[in-house]
C-alpha cells in the first residue's frame, strides 16, 4: 500500500497482512480458520476521552476470519442489517458520511487457534 496510514508504522506487523483498504481486501487470501484482525480509519479519531491517533475502530479475533471480516462488512454496509457489532455500529453512526467502509483500513493474522 506505499506508505502505513497514520501512527500505525510504529506497531511491529511482522506476519500480519499489509494495510489496505476494506474495499480492496482479496477475500480468498484471508484463513477461513481462526485469526485477528484491525480496522482502522488511518488518520486520529476523536473520542470521549482524547484521539486515537491510530483510529482504530475494531480490534478482534474469531474462530472463522474471513466470514468475520464479511460479516463486518455486511453490516457496516447495509443499514440496519444485523450480525457483527462493529459494522453494525459503523453504519449505526452513519460513520460513512465521514470515510466510505471500503476506505476503512485491515489487516489481518490467521493463527493456530484461538486460544
Amino acid at each position: 500500500m506505499g506508505q502505513e496510514p497514520s501512527g500505525l508504522a510504529s506497531y511491529d506487523w511482522s506476519g500480519w497482512s499489509d494495510a489496505v483498504p476494506f474495499g480492496s481486501v482479496d477475500f480468498k487470501a484471508i484463513t477461513t480458520g481462526p485469526g485477528a484482525y484491525v480496522l482502522s480509519l488511518g488518520r486520529p479519531l476523536h473520542r470521549f476521552d482524547g484521539i486515537d491517533a491510530d483510529g482504530f475502530i475494531d480490534i478482534g479475533e474469531s474462530g472463522r476470519l474471513r466470514g468475520r471480516l464479511r460479516d463486518i462488512r455486511r453490516c457496516a454496509t447495509n443499514y440496519g442489517q444485523k450480525g457483527h457489532s462493529a459494522g453494525w455500529r459503523y453504519a449505526f453512526l452513519r460513520l460513512d458520511r465521514d470515510q466510505p467502509f471500503d476506505d476503512v483500513i485491515v489487516r489481518s493474522i490467521g493463527c493456530e487457534s484461538k486460544e
